[in-house]
């Protein structure tokens, strides 16, 4: 998970469950310009684990090609 709404909220416990999170650091004032950065790279480095079950999809929505 890329978000920093437990921290912006102080509710720690909506991270339950997750078992990668990453805060972008500036206490959800953030653009989705300055978070998408962090959502690529984690997509790059896990496109391998995912490809198989969603990714194909969700970058068919948005115009992209698959990872080969």
């Amino acid at each position: 998970m890329v978000s920093p709404f437990a921290e912006r909220h102080s509710s720690w416990t909506f991270y339950a469950g997750f078992n990668e999170i990453h805060n972008t650091g500036k206490c959800g004032m953030e653009s989705a310009e300055e978070v998408t950065p962090a959502v690529l790279n984690w997509i790059e480095h896990n496109a391998r684990k995912i490809s198989a079950i969603r990714l194909p999809a969700i970058l068919c929505r948005r115009g992209l090609q698959p990872p080969c």
